[in-house]
């Protein structure tokens, strides 16, 4: 009896121990229910980023979805995401604010002049102030960085723009995964949340009269032999009166012209040929008042430095149009002579229409009477062989006509070539044949090494193919194991200015050029150059990799002078460059090189300007020495 009343007595003790001081949880990290507002005092009230020598936290509040929140609606290519900013330290800190971020663990682009912020008061703020930058004014930012003074709370808003409509469509749960970096006083940290369906528009657009009575316009020549005129340019415009999102509009791939049926396609340029009829359509703002007709219409085919508006999703052609912007349209119909029975243009008008769809799948049927003008004198008397505007030469005179030729078959090259697979566009590509490549050994292959023959000017290499076709996947063929990468041990590259950090490999060469197609999200050390801080350094990486997403350096051309660029060693130490250059050179245009580099420079490469083939024409290069 005495034994359990000890048992009993200890058992009362244990019971109240635990009541007073209860056990800790294992995980230390709060959950945080969506609507429970934060107090100032709550020790996970913000991300710490442990800012040395600061007095107090530095970071990113916990909203009610982790770090970040955002909102989109149903059928747009944009959304908006919210962050609150908190520097509870009296020491002002900087923030780099992302230049591109994930949704649904993809890359798609910041509009940097979309940024908004609002000052929050700092002794009341709470989590529920995220959204209130809605009300603020363009963030005054220098190259994207923001002063975030001492004991001060921001909200801030940011635009990402430019992802598939698909993505919003067809989302069967209530919000999108969405996640960025963004960069406090050199220290990065990843802000992760969630985009909220807050609206829909996908009927939110309207096809309005080009002319009187018209909602289509454009132009012919008038010939009663149907053989000289056979082509048609034809206008519409289309406007997003919404005020906040981008919807998009899917390109006709038809015309009917008196009520016969005519493809939107390349094959009066020459027999067999591929070249999508979207490569065809242009398009201009149109603001209040402007004419239609003289608007700077830029090709679908070459418009991303435009605005990237248009996109191909699921073979179908797509424009994007702003909120509360207006757009016309430019197409073209051809090869329409060599039937008298369907042949369009026998009559001084001639009857258009097509049907054309939004992102939700809506139609409208825009139609309109179009007149014909007259044939001249002198186009009277042109050939049947030679009919009118069906030449590549008529087609747009102040236009360049090489990038429509890239299927003709009777482009070719003088001297004797070697053909060698291109794994990044999938075609054969030309070398010269007499090139042999270098010999490398196991330890030192990336260094030079000669000092009779700087391996990286002693030949006329190209410029490596840092680039796969923008928004659709590429099959990349197995990488050889000729063709592995070397480990560098660790090395990578950081550029504050682009939200970059890469890990780098060494590539080595192949043919004529380097094997940079199986980088994927790395960067590449070029073989040939040397280790950053050891001599001329030669670092590539793509602008977007196999999966259609965009690569590392995806936004290399927005560098600018002065513009700091990190390589860290395996150890730890940074080695600190600045941008001297920004260059954009043809890919032929390797030599050039020479003349702008020093011994110690870094070079960075890209591609740019993606062409119909889905190659690119262009290279961004980056010259940075150390400083």
């Amino acid at each position: 009896m005495k034994t359990n009343s000890k048992y009993l007595l200890w058992i009362i003790i244990t019971i109240c121990v635990l009541m007073v001081f209860p056990v800790s949880a294992q995980d230390d990290q709060t959950i945080i229910p969506s609507d429970v507002a934060l107090p100032l005092d709550n020790p996970v009230a913000i991300d710490d980023i442990d800012e040395p020598g600061a007095d107090g936290e530095i970071g990113l509040a916990y909203l009610s979805y982790n770090t970040t929140v955002g909102t989109y609606a149903k059928c747009s290519t944009d959304a908006f995401f919210y962050m609150l900013l908190v520097n509870e330290s009296s020491e002002s800190a900087s923030v780099v604010l992302p230049r591109r971020a994930k949704v649904q663990n993809q890359y798609y682009y910041v509009e940097n002049s979309a940024y908004t912020c609002k000052d929050v008061n700092y002794t009341t703020w709470t989590q529920d102030n995220y959204a209130d930058a809605n009300g603020g004014s363009a963030c005054v930012l220098d190259d994207n960085v923001l002063d975030l003074p001492a004991h001060s709370v921001i909200s801030v808003r940011g635009k990402v723009v430019n992802f598939s409509h698909e993505i919003s469509r067809e989302n069967k749960t209530d919000s999108l995964l969405y996640q960025f970096d963004i960069q406090i006083n050199n220290k990065r940290k990843n802000s992760a949340g969630a985009l909220y369906e807050e609206s829909a528009i996908c009927k939110a657009l309207e096809f309005l009269e080009v002319s009187e009575n018209n909602r289509i316009e454009g132009g012919y020549f008038i010939d009663p032999t149907a053989s000289k005129s056979c082509s048609m340019n034809y206008f519409f415009i289309v406007e997003n009166s919404d005020l906040m999102y981008s919807n998009v509009v899917e390109l006709p791939r038809w015309i009917d012209l008196n009520n016969n049926r005519w493809s939107v396609g390349c094959s009066y340029l020459y027999d067999g040929c591929k070249i999508s009829g979207f490569r065809h359509y242009a398009w201009a703002i149109l603001e209040d008042g402007a004419d239609y007709h003289n608007l700077n219409y830029q090709f679908c085919d070459q418009d991303r430095a435009f605005g990237n508006n248009c996109y191909e999703e699921n073979t179908l052609w797509w424009l994007r149009i702003p909120p509360q912007t207006k757009i016309a349209v430019r197409g073209m119909v051809n090869n329409l002579c060599g039937d008298a029975a369907t042949y369009p243009f026998f009559e001084n008008y001639v009857h258009a229409s097509f049907e054309i769809s939004d992102a939700g799948s809506n139609k409208w049927w825009v139609d309109g009477e179009i007149a014909g003008t007259p044939l001249s004198s002198a186009a009277s008397n042109l050939e049947v062989t030679a009919p009118l505007y069906s030449q590549i030469s008529d087609r747009d005179p102040d236009e360049e006509v090489t990038r429509y030729l890239f299927e003709d078959p009777s482009l070719g090259q003088d001297e004797p070539v070697s053909n060698e697979t291109d794994a990044v566009n999938q075609t054969a590509v030309s070398s010269p044949a007499d090139i042999d490549p270098l010999s490398r050994n196991d330890e030192s292959w990336y260094r030079i090494g000669d000092p009779e023959c700087d391996h990286f000017f002693c030949h006329d290499f190209h410029l490596p193919p840092t680039g796969f076709p923008a928004n659709r996947m590429t099959l990349l063929n197995q990488q050889p194991t000729e063709l592995a990468y070397k480990d560098l041990g660790n090395y990578q590259i950081e550029i504050p200015a682009l939200d970059v950090i890469s890990s780098i490999v060494g590539v080595p060469q192949q043919g004529d050029t380097w094997a940079v197609q199986w980088l994927g999200e790395n960067s590449g050390l070029l073989e040939g150059s040397e280790l950053p801080g050891e001599g001329l350094s030669v670092i590539a990486a793509h602008n977007h990799i196999d999966t259609g997403t965009a690569g590392p350096f995806a936004m290399l051309s927005t560098m600018e002078e002065n513009d700091r660029i990190f390589i860290r060693k395996p150890g730890g130490d940074l080695m600190q460059y600045a941008v001297s250059q920004n260059l954009l050179l043809k890919p032929e245009a390797f030599s050039d090189l020479k003349n702008v580099v020093t011994e110690n420079s870094l070079v960075l490469i890209t591609c740019e300007n993606e062409s119909v083939d889905g190659g690119y024409l262009n290279r961004r290069i980056i010259i940075a020495n150390p400083s």
